[in-house]
């Protein structure tokens, strides 16, 4: 009889520290439809360094030739970008003026995150100065550390794809003792 009053109790004590347990910290309950885009992105989701790769066709000399870029893109988290250190190759040899920085002279920056973590990204001015580049992508992962899409220019002069990664910043160099 004591053991079977023992088992009940001891039954009863964890019960009440498990409800406790749950009026303290309840079980958050999954959403149905708890994909990435559902979360919702901003122009703060695309924020930081990305080391940047683009490939598409580049119109030189009225030819459509092979082309390639990479490069640092910033993104400030407010709707602006700057691109440093951009070398590009146009049917295998790089174009005159490598690294290009950009914007440059009167040249403006823009982007815009939307809520299903689409964005778009514009370059005007730059290249001769009635240049706009506009980028196409998506944030392809909640940290926001990754991106991919589409560029092309109003010339046209640029097609292609690009993908960027975040770079992490780069940690001082160990004291030396």
């Amino acid at each position: 009889m004591k053991r079977a009053l023992w088992a009940t109790g001891s039954a009863l004590v964890v019960v009440l520290a498990v409800l406790t347990l749950l009026a303290v910290r309840p079980i958050q309950k999954a959403s149905a439809g708890s994909a990435p885009a559902s979360m919702g992105c901003s122009n703060k989701t695309l924020f930081g360094t990305f080391g940047f790769v683009g490939t598409g066709f580049y119109l030189q000399d009225e030819t459509n030739v092979p082309a390639d870029v990479s490069g640092l893109v910033r993104f400030d988290g407010h709707g602006g970008f700057i691109a440093t250190e951009l070398n590009m190759v146009a049917n295998g040899e790089a174009l005159p003026g490598n690294p290009y920085e950009v914007p440059t002279g009167g040249a403006t920056t823009a982007y815009s995150v939307n809520p299903d973590c689409s964005f778009t990204a514009t370059i005007s001015g730059q290249f001769g100065g009635s240049v706009t580049v506009t980028l196409w992508g998506i944030i392809i992962n909640l940290t926001g550390t990754e991106i991919t899409g589409n560029i092309s220019s109003s010339n046209p002069n640029v097609t292609g794809t690009f993908h960027g990664t975040m770079v992490p910043p780069i940690a001082s160099p160990p004291a030396l003792i």
